[in-house]
């Protein structure tokens, strides 16, 4: 059974730091912009797979988040409204450092029958005296065997 912890483990799941395994038939590659540097991809077991990478955009654009979004409905997942922040929001301050005028939004998708989980998360950071922001994307996919969810725990953050 999925426990709340372990969801919270699959909305974190992406933060850490993604070693790189290149594999050319990966998962992530069609939902990477032609733009995307500093590309690294993880595997943590048959079930979890993730990807980062970097864009440079103008200022609070969803220019790149917007298709990503497209891309993952289109592949069947429904966005669990309760858990997202799907608007570019402050940062919070981490381990006492003081923010550095970052902003953030991170998404948790789900399968109808709760199989499959898809997370996104992007950081945006001002470049360039504020000109533009880099952002970080970090993508990463959870597959749970059927039987194995803990709907109490999927309700929590999923509609």
């Amino acid at each position: 059974m999925i426990a709340s912890r372990e969801i919270a483990a699959l909305i974190l799941l992406p933060v850490v730091a993604m070693t790189g395994c290149s594999k050319s038939d990966n998962q992530f590659e069609a939902l990477l912009p032609a733009e995307a540097t500093s590309v690294s991809y993880m595997r943590e077991s048959d079930s979890s797979e993730g990807v980062t990478f970097q864009v440079q955009s103008e200022p609070g654009a969803y220019r790149y988040i917007e298709p990503l979004r497209e891309k993952v409905i289109a592949s069947g997942y429904v966005l669990c409204k309760k858990s997202a922040l799907s608007e570019w929001t402050p940062k919070p301050v981490e381990s006492g450092k003081p923010g550095n005028h970052a902003f953030w939004l991170t998404e948790l998708y789900t399968t109808k029958d709760h199989t499959k989980f898809f997370v996104i998360r992007v950081d945006g950071t001002p470049a360039d005296g504020g000109v533009s922001w880099r952002q970080g994307f970090r993508l990463a996919t959870q597959t749970v065997g059927q039987g194995k969810q803990n709907i109490g725990s999927i309700n929590e953050f999923c509609d």
